[in-house]
């Protein structure tokens, strides 16, 4: 495979500047003080008729929570439009596609590092969460109810990644409610086809 064919495998620092070339942001709403997690709201994005991410891996998890607006994402082999209110869970070392955002699109963009979660057990996000497993629906559609607590914890998130006092162990314990909360309340619609090639 050529070189420029590559899918990159992308750590922290190297998502920064992937998304940086890739998007038009109003505001540079990175904070590099923080390489375990990062939260953004959606409406950072300034140009969002041309917006698009190549092909890449990271070696964090991430979610993109619309509340309002479309979507079309991939996860390994398969594309999805998701359509707010819902979120979509992406595992790390997963292979994803960001194709588009509809320009009224709003809500939130988060990636973190299972670091974060040193107070659990090791592989409490697979375990707990289906939509953190590789072969699962990444797409959760979310009823009014589930919206307004989910956006009022990742405005909660926002607010903590930019505070200086930022605290490690108050982010994954907000996180964590977060997945609770879409555990407990929201189901799952889209169906993944299970094929070799996503078992391998």
């Amino acid at each position: 495979m050529e070189k420029n064919k590559t899918i990159p495998t992308l750590g922290t620092n190297e998502i920064i500047n992937f998304h940086l070339h890739s998007i038009e942001w109003i505001t540079k709403t990175f904070n590099s003080k923080h390489p375990d997690f990062h939260i953004n709201k959606i409406e950072d994005i300034k140009d969002k008729k041309n917006f698009n991410v190549k092909p890449h891996r990271k070696k964090l998890h991430d979610f993109f929570f619309l509340t309002k607006g479309k979507s079309i994402r991939t996860k390994g082999l398969n594309s999805y439009e998701i359509k707010g209110p819902a979120i979509f869970f992406l595992p790390s070392y997963q292979i994803t596609e960001h194709e588009m955002i509809s320009e009224n699109a709003e809500g939130f963009y988060c990636y973190f590092s299972e670091e974060l979660f040193d107070l659990f057990p090791k592989t409490i996000l697979s375990d707990r969460y289906a939509f953190f497993q590789y072969q699962s629906n990444p797409v959760v559609n979310l009823d009014s109810n589930s919206t307004i607590i989910l956006e009022q914890l990742c405005k909660r998130l926002c607010a903590l990644y930019l505070d200086s006092r930022f605290s490690r162990s108050l982010c994954s314990i907000y996180l964590m409610a977060i997945f609770d909360e879409i555990k407990n309340s929201s189901i799952s619609t889209i169906v993944v086809e299970k094929n070799s090639s996503s078992s391998l």
